[in-house]
């Protein structure tokens, strides 16, 4: 999905908003607990929004982000407690290489900040186009997932 919001509080309601709507029952980050939510939190928080309130996650006496009503799983805590990776190879790229034995593609710089400037049709299409070339598509795991492009295409406004 793809929603252009014209600044950072809405992009964050409309976060929670999709939060609230789809009613994930389990919620996967890397290093979640440690960088992704106090991050959303804080600028939330900054911005006069409650995150507990709007989705009803907030940090225990652990540091760890947890909800009554959905799972958080940290995949970070379980690389660095069972993967048995030195401690420098413990990033996402590197353990998707390592733990699922494909090297992952990362999108062109420049290409990401074309994205920041067109209306979300424009990035869907080339989206599309640039999702139907990446290398990682004819990796053994998503050869018998289907991605229909008109899924590609559809704008949630």
């Amino acid at each position: 999905m793809v929603f252009n919001e014209p600044d950072e509080k809405a992009v964050l309601e409309r976060f929670f908003d999709h939060i609230k709507e789809a009613k994930p029952t389990v919620m996967v980050t890397y290093n979640g607990d440690f960088f992704d939510w106090p991050f959303v939190e804080t600028r939330a928080s900054q911005l006069g929004i409650d995150m507990y309130r709007e989705i009803g996650f907030r940090k225990n006496s652990e540091d760890i982000y947890y909800s009554n009503y959905s799972a958080h799983m940290d995949a970070f805590a379980w690389v660095k407690r069972d993967s048995y990776l030195p401690q420098g190879s413990q990033g996402l790229k590197a353990v998707t290489t390592a733990k699922l034995g494909y090297d992952p593609d990362e999108l062109d710089p420049e290409l990401m900040t074309k994205f920041v400037y067109c209306p979300s049709s424009s990035y869907l299409e080339v989206t599309d186009s640039a999702f139907q070339d990446m290398p990682w598509r004819n990796h053994k795991s998503w050869q018998s997932t289907q991605f229909p492009t008109p899924w590609l295409r559809t704008t949630y406004t």
